[in-house]
């Protein structure tokens, strides 16, 4: 590991900044698969007529987490740059 060696001094900060990009790209990316699990899970659920017609008020609640969730795709494809992504604050507390 870079941060054990003891050559890092000189770029110590910037090892440990790039340790926390890539853990925090890690967590990010593992519950985008969550978030996508569970959305491809419900998406045939809901997309069916029968079950929208039964449970119209779960039907739009999942409407606004599908549009939630491809607002997400679409950032992540726009900034395919991964690093950009994750260095985004914002994007932090969106996935938490």
């Amino acid at each position: 590991m870079i941060l054990g060696s003891r050559f890092v001094k000189p770029l110590r900060k910037e090892a440990e900044d790039w340790k926390r990009n890539i853990q925090t790209l890690s967590e990010m990316v593992e519950e985008l698969f969550k978030l996508q699990r569970s959305w491809m899970y419900l998406r045939v659920i809901f997309n069916a007529k029968d079950i929208a017609k039964v449970l119209a008020h779960e039907t739009a609640e999942f409407g606004k987490v599908n549009k939630f969730f491809i607002g997400i795709m679409k950032k992540i494809e726009k900034n395919f740059v991964c690093m950009k992504f994750v260095t985004y604050p914002a994007n932090h507390s969106v996935l938490a």
